[in-house]
């Protein structure tokens, strides 16, 4: 599994330009593993928190990468590429 860009962001405010990011990895053919924080809901309008920012830890990270990899829970051994 070899990482071809972190997406990444640390503000509310950034949340829908993350969103369209991810969108376009996905329709290039990517594929993306990560989280979304709580706060990120802050994003929503009518919560209306677009200020709201975290310098320990980022809101969101995605992992980009160019293929999945495959667990087996009913096999033993290594994943799958």
């Amino acid at each position: 599994m070899r990482l071809v860009r972190v997406l990444q962001i640390r503000r509310a405010s950034d949340v829908p330009a993350l969103m369209q990011e991810i969108q376009e990895c996905v329709e290039q053919g990517y594929y993306l593993a990560g989280y979304f924080g709580y706060e990120c809901g802050y994003a929503i309008p009518k919560l209306a928190r677009t200020d709201y920012e975290q310098d320990d830890y980022p809101l969101a990270w995605f992992g980009v990468y160019r293929r999945p990899t495959i667990f087996d829970l009913k096999r033993s051994g290594a994943p799958q590429q």
